[in-house]
């Protein structure tokens, strides 16, 4: 894992130790956030960080008091909802982009509060509700300032926030981001996992590749349905129609090597959960040949695998027919 560590900080932010808290211009000290303590940032990002944070919170402390107001990661924002579960992503997404500062400085330096002192996310549960909506929130937001926070929460972390933290990477999106991602994903680690979902999230060539070679290694269970699961979202027509024509070319290069690695999956396995896992993947892709890919798969297959193949060809045909 060590090497894991020292890898990710060569490529993207440097050393990712510290001995002591970050001491506040006005003398302070910052004992940590919901997440994570300022002296787990690089040197760099954390004063970088530190003095945004200062800044933003003496000029837009209403920032601030909003993130503490968010109610529906509280037991009294959601015991009343009809699937009392708490979720508030759509809250913090809601604010805006400006408020994303707020919302890291309640990962790493200080929880939220509000004006009158109380502090909204008293339990574990609301803890963990709310640290994982900022990940997404954040990553959503694509806000840069984030990347040190995202690959601390990823490397050191809760391990119950890898996951949010690698999706974030993924749509932060940077050569930093990518590079990292992959090198976790293709290695056996305990965050490949969550890397490979990451993956998904990132809209590059590179992470299309490392699906695709990923899956060519035959992954059995949890990995290849996290694997399926990322090639589709990675390659995810509608979200590439979405990012619009500027992105046209690598959008026909994702796809092609998505469509190609899931034909060639189809015509490997033949279990029924993983036939289907890599099916929907292929299908999210939408690739304009990929009837063409599925017969010529099966001109030199064995015959139970063209029949399959063939299958699955109008099944296709049938799909985008009723879209």
């Amino acid at each position: 894992m060590k090497t894991f560590v020292m890898k990710v900080g060569a490529l993207a932010l440097g050393s990712l130790f510290a001995t002591t808290a970050m001491a506040a211009p006005n003398g302070a000290v910052h004992s940590g956030g919901l997440l994570l303590k300022p002296d787990q940032l690089p040197a760099a990002a954390r004063a970088a960080l530190t003095d945004a944070y200062h800044a933003e919170k003496a000029q837009h402390p209403e920032r601030f008091d909003a993130v503490a107001a968010v109610r529906d990661c509280t037991a009294e924002g959601y015991v009343g909802k009809r699937n009392p579960k708490p979720q508030c992503m759509p809250e913090l997404h809601k604010l805006g982009r400006e408020y994303g500062l707020a919302m890291l400085a309640s990962l790493v330096f200080e929880a939220p509060r509000t004006r009158d002192g109380h502090v909204p996310y008293g339990t574990a549960v609301e803890q963990q509700a709310y640290v994982k909506a900022v990940l997404e929130a954040v990553g959503r937001f694509r806000l840069p300032q984030a990347a040190p926070v995202l690959y601390a929460s990823l490397m050191q972390g809760n391990a119950a926030h890898w996951q949010s933290a690698a999706d974030a990477l993924g749509r932060l999106g940077g050569d930093a981001e990518a590079r990292a991602l992959v090198d976790l994903a293709t290695t056996a680690n305990p965050r490949q996992l969550a890397a490979i979902s990451g993956l998904g999230e990132c809209k590059r060539s590179e992470a299309v590749a490392a699906l695709a070679s990923l899956l060519g290694k035959h992954p059995q269970g949890e990995q290849l349905a996290m694997v399926a699961d990322s090639l589709g979202r990675v390659a995810s027509a509608w979200a590439w129609q979405a990012m619009g024509p500027s992105k046209a070319a690598m959008a026909v290069e994702v796809r092609t090597t998505a469509a190609k690695a899931a034909v060639q999956a189809l015509a490997t396995y033949s279990d029924a959960t993983s036939l289907e896992q890599v099916r929907q993947a292929l299908w999210m892709a939408e690739h304009p040949e990929t009837v063409a890919m599925l017969q010529a798969a099966g001109q030199s297959a064995p015959a139970d695998v063209r029949l399959r193949l063939e299958a699955l060809a109008r099944r296709y045909q049938t799909y985008m027919a009723r879209r």
